[in-house]
């Protein structure tokens, strides 16, 4: 089969933003600004399921095309982000299993973009990068389900690991006391993600049940952080 989708991204907002000046917040007219968004996104996905045996085997090949415009004060601070991408997606079945592997594009967050830097605290500074690039995503997950009708048995297990490629990170430098933080794409972050449950069921008498559950679960992750030009995790 095929799959077409378009969307239309039409944002117009404004923002308005105070300074504290060390004696109180004050109306900041260099930040306080118009944020216009206009672009679309594209997707054409053909996809195919197939059979053989136990197996089923569901695989997808996307293409995203994405062009937006942010235009931010001024036309003289208008930024542009726009691609292709080829976001490949297949998944396995056996019986109650199920391994998947998809690919995604994260497009910059507004503020990531921001070419105006944000001095509303005397201490802390923030400044997007007009220069930034969106990032790529790889996900693969594996999902286990069963349920012993016998024994009124049920379990499943949850387990993820996601990689993103030269993500928007803050890069972080401190001046004279100060925190500036500007937006860069660096390194890769890496997110995993392990999670369980076992129920088991008791009857009684008069058609009465009880329930009794055990889940756990555990995340972690690693992301890249710079700071005064150096990198820590």
């Amino acid at each position: 089969g095929v799959h077409n989708h378009f969307m239309y991204d039409d944002l117009n907002q404004e923002n308005r933003t105070l300074t504290n000046d060390g004696s109180g917040y004050i109306f900041n007219s260099a930040l306080s600004n118009v944020l216009d968004r206009q672009g679309y996104v594209y997707q054409f996905r053909p996809y195919m399921s197939y059979k053989f045996g136990k197996f089923t085997l569901d695989a997808s090949l996307n293409w995203y095309r994405f062009d937006k415009d942010y235009t931010y004060n001024t036309l003289v601070n208008e930024v542009n982000i726009k691609g292709n991408r080829v976001l490949p997606k297949v998944a396995l079945k056996y019986k109650s299993a199920r391994l998947s592997y998809n690919k995604e594009v994260k497009l910059p967050e507004d503020r990531d973009l921001n070419p105006l830097i944000d001095n509303s605290s005397p201490r802390y500074t923030r400044l997007g990068n007009a220069n930034v690039q969106p990032s790529d995503k790889h996900n693969t997950n594996l999902y286990v389900n069963k349920y012993l009708p016998k024994s009124k048995l049920y379990y499943y297990v949850y387990a993820s690991l996601d990689v993103t490629e030269n993500p928007v990170i803050y890069s972080r430098d401190f001046d004279g006391g100060v925190i500036k933080d500007s937006a860069v794409n660096y390194g890769r972050k890496v997110e995993n993600y392990l999670g369980g449950q076992v129920k088991k069921t008791f009857d009684f008498i008069n058609k009465n049940k009880l329930d009794v559950k055990l889940s756990g679960w555990t995340n972690n992750g690693i992301s890249p952080i710079l700071i005064n030009g150096e990198e820590y995790e």
